[in-house]
């Protein structure tokens, strides 16, 4: 992942709460498909 500088390592945290986990997971399906990355390589 890189150091916690490296923006190349991380896009991002998610922190989810819910009655169970099914409710988790599927909470965590819905943010994850509303979420593009795009990356560009810079050599």
């Amino acid at each position: 992942m890189g150091s916690p500088h490296d923006s190349m390592g991380r896009i991002g945290h998610v922190m989810l709460r819910a009655g169970t986990a099914a409710e988790v997971n599927r909470a965590a399906d819905e943010a994850m498909r509303s979420v593009t990355v795009e990356s560009a390589t810079r050599w």
